[in-house]
């Protein structure tokens, strides 16, 4: 019977991007990479947008040398699940963001999120600092399978997830969501 590592490694599609991250170096240092500049005039994401009072401000930088985009965030006790524990779903928005901030930086187009996946290893707290990681896994023309991951200052794993992202054009992204 084959193992669950080998069974998934037979379902990649046929252009595969290479995984040169396995995780980062603690501490990862953000003077090293580059802002990834956007024309889309978006700011009212919960997780990303500058606009969003309320959001979590997700702001990612750009690592080329290892194909990867990298958020450096401490949330802070709005985002509560109980006492300092941060809320499960809070996790799940990083990881999409950087998901879906992975597949902007490599292939310069928007996309939706169609299928997430998500893994908790340690419980996360409010108020501590944690690294957020997303990473391009595969690609097809109109999809990528993604990855991400939280670590902690110290270089701990304490989530990660998987996903399936559509590429779509801003143009049909204002038009599905047009006011």
């Amino acid at each position: 019977m084959k193992n669950k590592k080998a069974q998934h490694n037979d379902t990649l599609p046929e252009t595969q991007v290479e995984e040169r991250i396995i995780g980062p170096k603690a501490p990862i240092d953000l003077s090293l990479l580059e802002p990834i500049h956007t024309p889309y005039p978006y700011t009212d994401s919960f997780g990303s947008g500058s606009g969003n009072q309320i959001g979590l401000g997700l702001s990612f930088l750009r690592d080329k040398e290892n194909q990867r985009v990298v958020c450096r965030t401490k949330p802070d006790k709005r985002f509560a699940a109980y006492k300092r524990l941060l809320h499960g779903g809070i996790v799940v928005t990083m990881l999409d963001e950087a998901m879906g901030w992975s597949v902007y930086a490599a292939k310069d187009i928007l996309g939706v999120t169609t299928e997430i996946s998500t893994t908790f290893h340690f419980p996360m707290f409010v108020d501590k600092t944690y690294d957020v990681v997303g990473w391009m896994a595969a690609h097809r023309d109109t999809y990528a399978l993604t990855k991400a991951a939280v670590y902690t200052a110290h270089g701990r794993l304490v989530a990660e997830a998987s996903g399936k992202w559509a590429y779509k054009s801003k143009s049909r992204i204002d038009f599905n969501f047009r006011s």
